[in-house]
C-alpha cells in the first residue's frame, strides 16, 4: 500500500523463487527491495526462527535503503 500511494517503502525478501522479492516486492516508484546476495545462503527448508537468508541481510543495508529513497525519474 506504501509503494502504490508514493510512500517509499522497502521489503526485505529471501532470495526464493516463490516468496522472493520478484513476486512480493511492493509496487509503485518509491520502492528499495533487499535480499541475500547469494541465494545458496538459504536453506531449501528455512524456519522462521532461524533464517539463514534473511539474516543475511545486513542492518546497515536495511537502514541505508530506509534513509535513502530511491530517485523517481519523471516519465518512469
Amino acid at each position: 500500500v506504501a509503494g502504490a500511494t508514493g510512500v517509499h517503502a522497502v521489503g526485505i525478501f529471501p532470495p526464493r523463487t516463490p516468496i522472493g522479492a520478484l513476486r512480493w516486492r511492493p509496487i509503485g516508484p518509491p520502492v528499495t527491495t533487499l535480499q541475500a546476495s547469494e541465494p545458496a545462503t538459504c536453506r531449501r527448508k528455512c524456519s522462521n526462527l532461524d533464517c539463514t537468508c534473511m539474516t543475511a541481510v545486513a542492518p546497515a543495508d536495511v537502514l541505508a535503503a530506509v534513509l535513502q529513497p530511491p530517485e523517481i525519474k519523471p516519465g518512469g
